[in-house]
């Protein structure tokens, strides 16, 4: 089942996921942003393509079936599995 994981240390407040998903994100406290919902639906996968701070990651978008996508193309289009890799962080 996907789901939402939001860096938060990434993130740097600039609102587009905001208004793009307004049931899962909100501005925090610090003026940044926050996740209130982890479910995936359209508009949160829409905000995680535009996030500029990349801190926006759809788990399990794709069908590639492996943690680790080193040397390897994703199956789907705009998935940011590649940046969740542990081999490269």
């Amino acid at each position: 089942m996907s789901k939402i994981i939001f860096n938060e240390d990434r993130c740097f407040g600039c609102g587009a996921c905001i208004n793009i998903a307004p049931d899962n994100f909100t501005y925090s406290d610090d003026g940044r942003t926050s996740m209130t919902d982890d479910s995936v639906n359209e508009a949160a996968i829409e905000a995680s393509e535009i996030c500029p701070a990349s801190a926006i990651i759809i788990e399990d978008c794709c069908s590639c079936d492996d943690d680790c996508n080193c040397g390897e193309e994703c199956a789907c289009e705009d998935c940011h599995c590649d940046e969740n890799c542990a081999c490269c962080k």
